[in-house]
Parts: C-alpha cells; sequence; structure tokens
C-alpha cells in the first residue's frame, strides 16, 4: 500500500560479537546478544554502517536462555527414545520459592501476601511447581500458574 512502516527502536545488549569469516562479498559472524535482539537488523545496522546493505541468509541459534544446541535432540533420538521430557521448573532461571497452602490460597484467590524481597521467583507449594511469581514493595503475587490437566 506504499505505507512507511516504522520499527520500534529498543535497547538491546550485545555481550560478545567475533567475525569469523569475510570475504568480498559476505561476512559471517557469532554474537551473544540479549533477550529481543533481531538478529536480521544487526546484519542491516552492521551493512549500514559500512555503508551498504545486507541480507541475512543464515541463522543459526546456539543458545536461548536455558536451551542449548549441545543438550538438542534429534529426530532420529525421539523415534528411538533417546530424549528427555524436561519441566517447566527445570528450565526457568529463577530462585525456587516455597510457600504454605494458606498463602498458596491467597495468592491462587487473586490476593497479594506480603513478602521481603523483590523480583521473581519459581513458586511452590508443599514442592510442587506452581508457576512464576513476583515481589514489589514487599507484596508478592502470581504473574503466571500452571493449569492442571
Amino acid at each position: 500500500e506504499g505505507k512507511v512502516v516504522e520499527l520500534p527502536k529498543h535497547l538491546v545488549k550485545i555481550s560478545d560479537i567475533s567475525l569469523l569469516e569475510l570475504t568480498s562479498d559476505s561476512f559471517t559472524f557469532k554474537v551473544r546478544v540479549s533477550s529481543g535482539t533481531y538478529i536480521r537488523s544487526l546484519c542491516r545496522d552492521i551493512a549500514a554502517s559500512l555503508g551498504t546493505v545486507s541480507t541475512m541468509v543464515y541463522l543459526n541459534r546456539l543458545a536461548c536462555e536455558e536451551f542449548k544446541l549441545e543438550n538438542c535432540v534429534s529426530f532420529e533420538d525421539i523415534e528411538k527414545g533417546n530424549y528427555k521430557i524436561l519441566k517447566p521448573e527445570d528450565v526457568i532461571n529463577l530462585e525456587k520459592l516455597n510457600i504454605d497452602e494458606k498463602t498458596c490460597e491467597k495468592l491462587l484467590c487473586g490476593q497479594s501476601v506480603e513478602t521481603n524481597f523483590d523480583g521473581q521467583r519459581k513458586l511452590f507449594c508443599d514442592d510442587k511447581f506452581l508457576g512464576i511469581a513476583s515481589a514489589k514493595d514487599g507484596k508478592l503475587k502470581i504473574d503466571t500458574f500452571l493449569l492442571e490437566e
């Protein structure tokens, strides 16, 4: 329709970037970035800083949070049963908070409870994973909880 689309800008963190290969018309690099970074946009920005344009032709994600390429399994492994199903609480990289049943009931009813920390935690009641809770200004509430099947 001929409309100009403005992409929203947001701050990203590049904690490591390495040039792996450079030819007359391409480059390959490895980069460690914060969540929310668009690699295609990074390629575009690098090219623009060099006074040219670019197209990304290949992306290989080596890790995302707790998920790492070396821990992935192939379709062949799946067919053979050579894999492990991970529980959500095993891959969420937050500190564990175990609460009693009374506190659990309050939180599940949408109430907040007093706490002495700020931030997010994996929430457990009697060692059963409930979901994610967050605390701010001494008040704890559930952000996300798992539904029983």
